[in-house]
């Protein structure tokens, strides 16, 4: 409410926070993410992916890359194990792919926008989980959609490790056991394969059912004067997520 505006039918805009549940083909509109500037190169991080049917050149996408602007746009490669930046001329990074999720930081305050058809169907891709290689099975993955999903209704949980990890704006990637936390239109989660195969990401609000109340679950914690961290082990199955590094180098 008071986050979509739209003066005609071709100019629909959904600010930061709106939502839109729709399943009609063919609806255009402007899909907005807002961007708050960095002090500290460690600090302003955002998962951003693009809520459009085709994949969208990056050079389309309103005040992603400002001429003369200090950014950083990263997407990650799994076989790899890296995190390959735009800015590197040696990769083919020129489009946001429809499902993918990307990590962005900007020294200037910014509002991004998404401006075309919007999806309204699920989508399904191959990812790989690749052995013998750090972050082995890891993909992010971003929200297709302009409301919010769910991990284990709208993402596919069959070939998924339980759990997934969510990107603060300190950096921190803070692992999330449970499903009942929405992922918002243009955010993205970090999530880890069980075995190389297809995941779908379904068009839907629903949210996932709750985890039994007897499951055992222990928590680390650990904290320095700036910062906190916790780390969460399931006492269920037999894969786990594994705890990562931030991207913030000063949180513990």
């Amino acid at each position: 409410k008071g986050a979509i505006t739209c003066d005609n039918a071709d100019n629909l805009v959904i600010k930061e926070g709106g939502q839109l549940l729709h399943n009609n083909k063919g609806l255009m509109a402007t899909v907005e993410k807002e961007i708050q500037g960095y002090v500290s190169t460690n600090e302003g991080w955002y998962t951003i992916s693009s809520p459009l049917v085709q994949n969208v050149e990056l050079t389309n996408v309103k005040d992603l890359m400002p001429v003369g602007g200090d950014y950083d746009l990263y997407r990650y490669d799994e076989p790899r194990s890296c995190w390959e930046n735009v800015k590197d001329v040696t990769n083919d990074f020129t489009a946001f792919e429809a499902g993918r999720g990307y990590l962005y930081a900007s020294k200037q305050d910014a509002t991004i926008s998404f401006i075309g058809e919007i999806n309204s169907e699920s989508i399904s891709y191959n990812l790989t989980k690749t052995e013998g290689i750090n972050l082995s099975g890891f993909h992010l993955i971003g929200n297709p959609y302009v409301h919010n999903i769910y991990k284990g209704a709208a993402i596919d949980d069959e070939n998924l490790v339980d759990g997934h990890y969510t990107l603060s704006n300190s950096g921190a990637w803070e692992v999330n056991v449970s499903n009942e936390n929405p992922i918002m239109p243009c955010q993205s989660v970090l999530v880890k394969l069980i075995a190389s195969g297809e995941v779908v990401l379904n068009k839907t609000n629903q949210k996932p059912l709750s985890r039994s109340s007897d499951e055992k679950i222990l928590m680390v914690g650990v904290s320095n004067e700036d910062y906190e961290d916790r780390a969460y082990i399931v006492l269920d199955g037999d894969y786990g997520l594994e705890k990562i590094k931030h991207q913030n180098k000063d949180i513990p």
